[in-house]
């Protein structure tokens, strides 16, 4: 007895000092409702191979730097478990103590469980296969108290659990393991996940170590482990293909880019002491080293490292060809922390998918299995997506520090990312920080915010693939609804992710007027016969809507009989085009206004899928539809005064005063400044001098408008209000009144020599007439009528800069 109480001082002395350590921390581990100390009780670091049992005086002396920042799990047979993660326990006291509940298990439960109901062993077969695997490796592994297992089948799922701690021993890896399974469950489909915590410790007898360990290293080498301690240490990747991938559910995994270098996913972060690795969607890994049946490498899903796995059943393929073990990497986050043995900190928003997700317990190591690397590499380039967090939610210090630090040679991926803070950014220190690295990194031509749009237009897309999420976590701060435009959608677009631009105004900040009211022609008091007006006459009806007004909202929507159009006014380009909201289809798309530009033409969105539309083309250029190949049914659309309107239809209906909303609706009052200068708001990528910015334009929207575009100027349709032209092989015939409306129709080649009132005449003296619908002659449609509108000339041409001019 004497030399038991000499030895319990002896710990408690020695734990005294050891406490004091910064590394080592001595703990008292006590049942909560005698207060005694619980000794034996098994303490470990998650998935490792470091663990220790407490004392008889329950002390435990806790090392942090073997533990390495992973979860505490404390394990009794008597006991209620705990895990403490790491925040817990390195809050703690030396010599604090922490107590625990007695576990209860009824007599009956263990009856159940030692009687091991019918079909028993096939269950375990089941449960064997999905928990270990079932390739010749996996005969190595046995778990030697299947007894504890509990297994239970409802509604085609199969799940199983554990009264008490699997033992298992893994001949092939040479470890005996301690597995605390929480649950596993196996899905009608043949889908599969468990998770649970592991205790490795190494079997030293009865196995050929020199085999185990080769073993252990061919394991290690097919592992995730292997691939992140090698990006860390390798500068190309040799071993590996990797490459940014997509999914597509009819095609499966679609390769985006090839990666060649390390430091293009992975980065180090001096002030975590972490390597963060980055990827836009899938990041697939092809291990050259290592061939398996293409059948292993396809299907499986793992949530995360030793947490979870999913595998759909897939069977197995007799004619399986054999590759390079391939596997794909999703994560729910930013970016991965890696530490200094290789594992994922953040294991939790990872996912895993192919050969890594087959790695099931016959092949899972320790954490701890290889020692630690030493972090010697440099900070490599950051991502656009980091930049912005950093930007966006960093102290002041820090957004300063992380400007400064950037490479100009290497900044390019980020120059679109940093022109859109360089507009937005309130702050004075930030704008003269990005101002600077811009011009350097420009030489300077860069000075301001639509210069630099205007140098990056000149040349290929530069920014890197997370510029999307970038953009998308900016612009979120001005109107949360903008983060679905840009959010994961990073392969959804037809047009430039950095010829994007804000307009200035949140979503529907410019508000369009649904089912405004109309009033009669008589009651349209407060319009002169000089005001422009925009004509619409669909299917009978004719409806004038003065710029005045439509000028403060940019949009209407309304029915036109069984037609639901959406009326777009785009005042920077000065064009109106009404569409019909649905397409050919027959899906209706609730358009509204987006808050941005493309080349300063509005750009519109749908309520549905938060698609981004292109005004001009009505067609969707970013989102879900633009693989639907949509493009919305335009009308025509005439630009003329109210005085001529109402001589030609009386009965039409206008626009009231009354729009639900406050503004200055006098004439010209909407844009003044704007229209009365050629200087434009916002740039665009290039400009033709046939004509002022400015200078309106006719388009004709004809089949095949865009591929063989037509323009023609509104000084030409003045001076020859009667105008034939020839273009793509169609004859096109313009009438222009004196008040400016242009009609435009084609069809049969006939020279008209003059128009009275609503009258042509051709040069053999013949009459014919003209409405909206067409050029008539003895009620015969010779020509019909062809959508057409008009348009600021900078505008048309930076939409299609092939246009064929007519001045």
């Amino acid at each position: 007895m004497f030399f038991r109480s000499l030895n319990i001082l002896f710990l408690v002395i020695s734990s005294f000092v050891i406490g004091h350590s910064q590394k080592i921390k001595t703990l008292v581990l006590c049942d909560a409702q005698t207060k005694l100390p619980i000794e034996g009780m098994h303490v470990f670091a998650v998935n490792s191979t470091y663990g220790l049992f407490s004392d008889e005086a329950g002390q435990i002396n806790v090392d942090f730097d073997k533990c390495n920042d992973k979860s505490l799990y404390f394990s009794h047979l008597s006991f209620e478990p705990k895990e403490l993660s790491p925040q817990s326990y390195k809050g703690l006291n030396r010599l604090d103590t922490i107590y625990f509940e007695k576990r209860f298990v009824s007599l009956s439960t263990i009856d159940v469980t030692a009687k091991r109901a019918k079909g028993w062993k096939k269950k375990f077969g089941k449960f064997r296969k999905y928990f270990l695997g079932q390739d010749k490796n996996s005969k190595k592994v046995r778990i030697q108290n299947p007894e504890v297992l509990v297994f239970t089948e409802k509604n085609q799922t199969f799940k199983a659990s554990a009264s008490s701690p699997l033992h298992i021993r893994n001949e092939y890896l040479g470890y005996q393991i301690t597995f605390y399974l929480d649950s596993l469950m196996i899905e009608p489909n043949g889908s599969s996940q468990y998770s649970g915590r592991a205790a490795f410790s190494t079997i030293e007898k009865d196995l050929d170590q020199k085999k185990v360990l080769k073993q252990r290293e061919k394991s290690h080498r097919s592992s995730l482990q292997h691939f992140l301690r090698y990006v860390m240490q390798e500068e190309n990747f040799k071993d590996y293909a990797v490459d940014f991938v997509r999914y597509n559910q009819e095609s499966g995994f679609e390769k985006i880019q090839s990666i060649k270098r390390t430091h293009e996913i992975i980065q180090y972060d001096d002030s975590l002491k972490l390597y963060k690795l980055s990827f836009p969607e899938f990041l697939q890994i092809k291990n050259k080293k290592v061939k398996v049946q293409a059948h292993l490498s396809s299907g499986n899903i793992r949530s995360s490292s030793y947490e979870s796995q999913r595998r759909p059943f897939n069977g197995s393929s007799n004619n399986a060809n054999y590759g390079a073990a391939t596997s794909q990497l999703y994560k729910i986050a930013p970016h991965l922390y890696i530490d200094a043995y290789g594992t994922v900190k953040n294991s939790e928003v990872l996912k895993e998918y192919g050969y890594f997700a087959n790695q099931r317990m016959t092949y899972t190591l320790p954490w701890d299995y290889k020692e630690k690397i030493n972090f010697t590499h440099s900070p490599k380039a950051i991502s656009s997506i980091e930049l912005a967090q950093l930007l966006l939610f960093e102290k002041k210090s820090v957004s300063l520090k992380a400007i400064n630090d950037l490479n100009p040679m290497e900044l390019a991926p980020l120059v679109p990312i940093l022109l859109d803070f360089l507009r937005l950014s309130g702050d004075q220190n930030i704008l003269a920080s990005l101002q600077s690295k811009l011009k350097a990194y420009s030489l300077g031509e860069i000075t301001n915010y639509y210069n630099g749009l205007e140098y990056i237009w000149k040349k290929e897309p530069i920014h890197d693939l997370t510029y999307p999420e970038a953009k998308a976590l900016l612009h979120k701060e001005i109107d949360p609804k903008f983060e679905m435009y840009f959010k994961d959608r990073g392969n959804s677009n037809l047009i430039r992710w950095d010829e994007i631009v804000w307009g200035g105004v949140v979503q529907d900040g410019i508000p369009p007027l649904r089912n405004p009211k109309m009033i009669s022609v008589g009651e349209a008091d407060y319009l002169k016969d000089d005001h422009i007006i925009f004509g619409i006459v669909i299917d009978g009806i004719a409806r004038a809507y003065p710029k005045r007004i439509l000028a403060w909202h940019e949009m209407f929507v309304q029915k036109f009989g069984d037609k639901e159009i959406a009326g777009v006014y785009c005042t920077l380009c000065g064009t109106v085009i009404p569409y019909d909201q649905q397409d050919a289809l027959g899906d209706t798309h609730q358009l509204g206004t987006s808050g941005f530009l493309y080349r300063s033409n509005k750009l519109m969105f749908d309520k549905k899928t938060q698609s981004l539309w292109n005004t001009t083309t009505g067609q969707p250029v970013v989102g879900p539809l633009v693989t639907k190949q949509i493009s919305l049914k335009a009308y025509p659309v005439i630009t003329t005064n109210w005085g001529e309107w109402k001589k030609q239809y009386p009965n039409s209906e206008v626009l009231s005063l009354d729009t639900g909303h406050q503004r200055d609706y006098d004439e010209g009052v909407a844009y003044k400044k704007y229209f009365e200068s050629d200087q434009l708001m916002f740039p665009v990528p290039s400009n033709d001098s046939s004509l002022a910015l400015k200078d309106e334009v006719l388009v004709i929207r004809h089949k095949n408008y865009n591929h063989s575009p037509i323009a023609v100027s509104t000084s030409k349709l003045r001076k020859n209000p009667l105008l034939p032209l020839s273009h793509d092989g169609k004859e096109f015939f313009i009438i222009t009144e004196r008040s400016g409306a242009s009609r435009v129709y084609t069809g049969a080649k006939i020279k008209f020599d003059k128009k009275i009132s609503s009258r042509l005449l051709d040069q053999y003296g013949k009459e014919y007439t003209y409405d909206d619908e067409a050029i008539w002659s003895d009620r015969k449609a010779l020509l019909q009528r062809v959508v057409a509108h008009r348009s600021f000339w900078f505008s048309w041409y930076n939409q299609f800069p092939n246009t064929s001019l007519v001045k």
